[in-house]
């Protein structure tokens, strides 16, 4: 059960980064155009 549960929380935690980086990536890409709004979501 408890490994269940740290599963999830590394699953979690790998989205959170994935997210982080994808962002990143997005923001670097479009600089000059609305990164203020991807930042926002």
């Amino acid at each position: 059960m408890k490994s269940n549960g740290i599963k999830i929380i590394f699953l979690i935690i790998g989205l959170f980064i994935f997210k982080i980086s994808v962002a990143d990536t997005l923001i670097h890409s479009k600089k000059n155009s609305r990164s203020t709004v991807s930042i926002n979501k």
